[in-house]
């Protein structure tokens, strides 16, 4: 009989759980899945990956699926994040028995049959005999679902396509916020040794209008100020809970809570010029000076949750090739996943 895992090892095991169990959402394979799983067959047998790896492929995808969820923004990261690094430091029978117990983890129907699919398609594409390509070798997407006529991006004003989208890319840990941001909204985005927590995702929803979505993770401290100065909601912090102030009341959520409505003027100020532009080229705000007032934008939202602790999610729903201009000058070569062509 094999040995129980410790209390402690099943705990840090159900973070990377929630994607064995779940169902399978996505209707590609993840981008750079192929390439990362090549890669942690040759890290050092003490290295995270390769013991994930040596589990087996549903052990290793769950890993890989968390660390590519760090990339984005969502409440809780925060603690993900500090939970999956203290993972990467405990003694290697730990981190092995947390792969051991995801790899005996029951599976939801979508996601064993994703895990088939996606290993036979990495198998069939990487022969024995092959040499392991460059990093910068381009992928090719596994199609999870049956075949389908791809969407067309088109501009909610002319109709007319403005990009080709080549993958979805999605981009994380940007290292050149300052040529883009002004000084006070750069302090307010959480920033570690791998760079700004800033997001990009071309495109995001091509039926909805958003060719491109930003995120930034909004430190706890200058989510009042940023909460006010955009979108005239007033916050208030009572130890670890956060609160809004809304007449003589006082509301603080379960969950989380998106706010819209942001003022263009504040924007202007708070995002700077460049931001701006590309807010203004979206679909959705041209559509928006069409139809009602030019002072305020859907085009911003503001997540928050009543834990003071947690960042907030400040979204943009941006220009294509303005996105795209922004994202040049945000993320240095080596941190871009895909490639985003123009025509």
């Amino acid at each position: 009989m094999a040995p129980e895992t410790p209390i402690r090892d099943r705990d840090f095991a159900a973070i990377f759980q929630r994607h064995i169990t779940k169902e399978w959402s996505r209707k590609k394979a993840p981008n750079g899945a192929k390439q990362a799983w090549k890669v942690a067959k040759t890290r050092p047998k003490n290295a995270t990956e390769r013991i994930f790896c040596e589990a087996g492929f549903q052990a290793w995808l769950s890993y890989f699926l968390t660390e590519l969820d760090l990339r984005t923004h969502y409440v809780g990261r925060t603690d993900d994040q500090a939970d999956i690094e203290a993972v990467h430091r405990l003694p290697i029978p730990s981190r092995v028995a947390i792969a051991n117990e995801l790899a005996k983890t029951v599976p939801h129907p979508t996601f064993a049959a994703a895990v088939t699919k996606i290993r036979s398609q990495i198998e069939r594409q990487t022969p024995s005999s092959t040499p392991m390509p460059s990093v910068e070798e381009p992928e090719p997407e596994v199609d999870l679902d049956p075949p389908r006529s791809p969407d067309n991006l088109r501009s909610a004003t002319n109709g007319e396509q403005p990009a080709t989208v080549t993958d979805e890319q999605h981009l994380g840990n940007a290292t050149g916020i300052e040529l883009v941001f002004p000084t006070y909204l750069c302090t307010a985005i959480r920033t570690t040794e791998m760079g700004a927590s800033v997001t990009m995702t071309f495109p995001y929803d091509q039926g909805g209008g958003i060719h491109c979505l930003m995120s930034l993770a909004i430190l706890p401290n200058k989510l009042e100020f940023i909460a006010m100065k955009l979108f005239g909601l007033h916050l208030e912090t009572d130890g670890d809970m956060r609160y809004a102030l809304v007449g003589r009341s006082r509301l603080r959520p379960n969950t989380d809570l998106s706010v819209q409505g942001a003022s263009w003027a504040a924007l202007l100020e708070l995002l700077g010029e460049t931001t701006s532009i590309a807010l203004a080229r979206s679909p959705l705000r041209e559509y928006e000076l069409k139809t009602q007032s030019s002072q305020y934008t859907s085009c911003v939202s503001l997540i928050w949750t009543g834990d003071a602790r947690q960042d907030g999610i400040l979204s943009l729903n941006l220009g294509f090739r303005e996105g795209v201009a922004i994202k040049e000058k945000l993320y240095a070569p080596w941190n871009i996943n895909s490639t985003v062509n123009l025509v």
